[in-house]
């Protein structure tokens, strides 16, 4: 029968057994730590680096979409310089700026690593020109004036000066006609008078001339081939498009039913 001096040996054994695997634990434990500490020390070397680097700042501006703004006013308005950090960059506040230019509908800022900005904006489409004193101004779609008169395919209109309302309205009209149709405009004139002051006079390329009303003028115009078809190519003179439909030429004689259609 064992002996208490012997259980009491086995005891000291086997707890003496134990300690190196317990200090082989904490060694473990020790090196983990000091392991995680290097690749934090890096990661934040690294990170310092970065930021004190050329990759951190703006290195590329592109610019697309733009026809009536230049790239150079867009980078300008946009307030970004080679010296801003690329990830500290406001998204919100370079579109804000952007869509402060008159020209720009809207715009999409993406970023690319490491330092690339991609800017594409999305213009008014400019309609007509418009003639205010001696210069002329492109007219957009949404009522706004641009300086920028290069390539426009549209009529040209005058006599709004003084009513922007009236102007807003013309382009929001011109806008509904069809492209072929608005360019084979040849001037719009604001003529408004005591019994419609929404009155327009319109010339066309093909030598007729329209009188219509910013109300519904969209809406007659875009029928306007098919009211040509109907008069003989001969005779040029006005079509009138305020009320119903009514040509009267130039030189004498009238068209339609009973001088009017019922049309409206």
């Amino acid at each position: 029968m064992p002996s208490e001096v012997d259980s009491l040996a086995g005891k000291v054994v086997s707890i003496e057994d134990r300690i190196p695997k317990l200090k082989q634990q904490r060694r473990k434990k020790t090196n983990r730590k000091i392991l995680m500490f290097i690749v934090l020390f890096f990661l934040l070397l690294l990170v310092v680096a970065y930021f004190y680097s050329p990759l951190s700042r703006v290195g590329q501006i592109t610019v697309t979409g733009q026809e009536a703004v230049s790239e150079e006013t867009v980078i300008e308005k946009s307030g970004i310089t080679d010296k801003d950090l690329i990830w500290t960059l406001q998204k919100k506040k370079i579109r804000d700026a952007l869509q402060s230019i008159p020209e720009i509908k809207s715009v999409s800022i993406r970023l690319k690593y490491p330092n690339r900005l991609f800017i594409h904006v999305k213009e008014y489409e400019r309609i007509a020109l418009v003639k205010s004193g001696n210069r002329f101004y492109s007219l957009l779609e949404n009522g706004g004036l641009s300086a920028n008169t290069e390539g426009i395919d549209g009529p040209v209109l005058s006599g709004f000066d003084g009513s922007e309302k009236r102007l807003k309205s013309a382009a929001g009209q011109l806008k509904k006609i069809r492209p072929e149709i608005r360019n084979s405009i040849s001037e719009m004139i604001y003529a408004p008078k005591e019994t419609d002051a929404n009155r327009v006079v319109l010339y066309m390329n093909d030598s007729y001339e329209v009188h219509g009303t910013l109300r519904t003028l969209a809406e007659k115009m875009n029928y306007y081939p098919d009211l040509v078809k109907q008069i003989d190519p001969k005779v040029k003179g006005v079509i009138d498009l305020e009320v119903g439909l009514f040509f009267q030429p130039y030189h004498g004689g009238s068209s339609g039913e009973d001088g009017e259609t019922g049309e409206n």
